[in-house]
Order: C-alpha cells, then sequence, then structure tokens
C-alpha cells in the first residue's frame, strides 16, 4: 500500500481493519502521507492485534506529535518485529518519547531509524541508547545517515550494551573499536551459550534434586558450558550477570588463573549464584586465592566445585 496518498482519513481507515484482521503478516505504508492524524487511532489497533510482524512507515511525513503518538504501542505488543521509521521529519524533541518507549518493548528486533536526520548524537540517540540496557528483543538498528560521534558512543551506548544481550548489529558510521566486543559477545551469547540455558520450575523437584544447592522452594536458572572452550567465558558472565543464573557449570573449560581473576570480580558483586563448578581447570592456586578473597564478602554462593584441577597443591 505505498505510494497511495494515504493520509488520516486512510490511516484511521486501516486502523479499525487491523483490530479485527487476524492473517495480515507485513504491512507497507512507504511514501504516504502520513503526520500525525490517525496514529492514535492505528497505534489502538497494535495494541489489539497480534499478528503483524512487519510494518514500513518510511518516506512519510511524520513529525513530533506522530512519532511520540506512535510510541504508544510500544509496551503492549510483542507481535510486531520489524518497524521502518526511517526517511521521516521529526526531530529529538518527538523521537525522545519514542527512544523511552522502546526500554520496555519486547517485540521488535529490527528497527530502521536511517536518514532521519534531525535526530542527533546529543539528545535522541542518547536516550535511545540508555533504553538498551533494558531492552530485551532489539537485535538490529539501521543508523544510516545519522552522526553518531565517540563521546555519544562512549558515554552512553557502550555502557548500556554491557547490560543488553541481544543487540548484535548497528547498521551506520559508528566509531570503531569501542562496542564492537560487546556485539559479538551478543553474537556468541545467541549462537553458543543460550541453548546452554535453562530455568528449572520449583515444582520440579526430581530436577531440583539433581543440581548441588540447598533445598529451595524457588525456581533456579542454570547455565552448563562444561567442557566447552574458554573464550566463551567473557561472554557467559554477561549472561551470567543479566540473568542471574543461579547454578553455573564451567568444568574442563581449560580455565587458567586470568579466568578465576575474571570470575572472582563477578562473585565480589554478591550475586545470586548459589553453585560454581571450576573443577577440571588449568588454574593454580593463585587463582584459586583470588577467588577465594572474593568470596569473603559473599554471602550466595554456597557449592564450589574444584576437584581435579592439575594446577592446585596441597
Amino acid at each position: 500500500m505505498s505510494r497511495n496518498q494515504i493520509s488520516t482519513e486512510g490511516l484511521i481507515a486501516l486502523a479499525e481493519a487491523l483490530q479485527i484482521n487476524s492473517s495480515l503478516k507485513t504491512l507497507n505504508l512507504a511514501q504516504n502521507f502520513i503526520k500525525e492524524g490517525g496514529i492514535p487511532e492505528f497505534v489502538t489497533a497494535l495494541r489489539l492485534n497480534n499478528n503483524l510482524a512487519e510494518l514500513c512507515l518510511s518516506f512519510n511525513k511524520i513529525n513530533n506529535q506522530g512519532i511520540s503518538s506512535l510510541s504508544g504501542f510500544l509496551a503492549d505488543n510483542t507481535a510486531l518485529k520489524v518497524l521502518d521509521i526511517s526517511r521521516n521529519v521529526f526531530t529529538d524533541t518527538g523521537f525522545i518519547d519514542f527512544a523511552k518507549g522502546l526500554a520496555n518493548n519486547r517485540g521488535i528486533e529490527s528497527l530502521n531509524l536511517s536518514k532521519n536526520k534531525d535526530v542527533s548524537d546529543e539528545y535522541g540517540l542518547r536516550v535511545l541508547a540508555d533504553s538498551l540496557a533494558t531492552n530485551s528483543s532489539l537485535s538490529v538498528i539501521d543508523l544510516s545517515g545519522l552522526k553518531v560521534r565517540k563521546p555519544c558512543v562512549l558515554q552512553y551506548f557502550q555502557p548500556a550494551l554491557k547490560q543488553n544481550i541481544t543487540l548484535k548489529r548497528i547498521v551506520g558510521k559508528i566509531p570503531p573499536g569501542i562496542i564492537n566486543a560487546d556485539l559479538k559477545d551478543n553474537m556468541t551469547i545467541e549462537g553458543s551459550i543460550n541453548k546452554n540455558f535453562k530455568t528449572i520450575k520449583k515444582e520440579m523437584k526430581r530436577e531440583l534434586n539433581k543440581i548441588p544447592i540447598h533445598k529451595t522452594d524457588e525456581d533456579q536458572t542454570q547455565l552448563v558450558l562444561r567442557d566447552m572452550e574458554n573464550d566463551l567465558l567473557l561472554p557467559a558472565l554477561k549472561l551470567i550477570r543479566y540473568r542471574k543464573i543461579h547454578v553455573v557449570d564451567l568444568s574442563n573449560m581449560q580455565l587458567e588463573d586470568e579466568s578465576l581473576r575474571q570470575l572472582s570480580v563477578y562473585l565480589e558483586e554478591n550475586p545470586a549464584m548459589r553453585s560454581l563448578g571450576i573443577a577440571s581447570n588449568y588454574f593454580t592456586d593463585d587463582g584459586l586465592m583470588q577467588l577465594i578473597q572474593a568470596l569473603r564478602s559473599n554471602t550466595h554462593l554456597n557449592h564450589l566445585n574444584i576437584t581435579d584441577c592439575k594446577g592446585l597443591t596441597d
């Protein structure tokens, strides 16, 4: 439905149809005359529609009032996966409401913001970066044609990505070497680590009895990376911190003293981890001493497996 001169009345009519439609997956409204009129009605439809997966609003005339209103569906809709709002006329003033709304969105995986030249890295993009710290679905953001300078990436995107495990790619001219490692870690988490994570429900008594913790009446999260490569440790720690994982098995991962230092930094935070398995690894007494020092202020860990570590002495 692109290039059809759709404006307020047409958008309202589409909104009414979306409220009852149960089959439409993709809607292309690019290159129309959409501004702010009809967007509140369209948002109401998006709150009710559980089928639309792709929406293109590119090359319209969505202004500040329009983009601010559009943010109204973000907290409620989890069906929409791809959203293109590129080449519109909104500025930082309107975009900040949309950016804030993304913090609580759990559906959109691909967001195209390209060619919105009045969204800046001095305001709008900073709010977007802040939202990434709690957003749990975005995988790709297209910022092509937007100015994204080093101070914004260092002060806003980098800290946010330390707390984000889903974003894997930012398209556009991004200063290199600052967030590359975090994006790569997120790719590793999805590709190699998530499949080894599970939640054991409190009702699953038999499964709970198999994990080395004291009896509990709560759900327990578990990550088992036994026998895997040691370069998974850092992305694994990111996931462990994000998911607040209770039971972790890192046995036979060729972990050395530096790996124990990284683990110690995490344990000093007194996380929810209750069991840690690091058996059959390569660390020495020095690495273990760092871990012991970290555990002096830890009140949650109650099981530690260090058996068959050849580098340890009596």
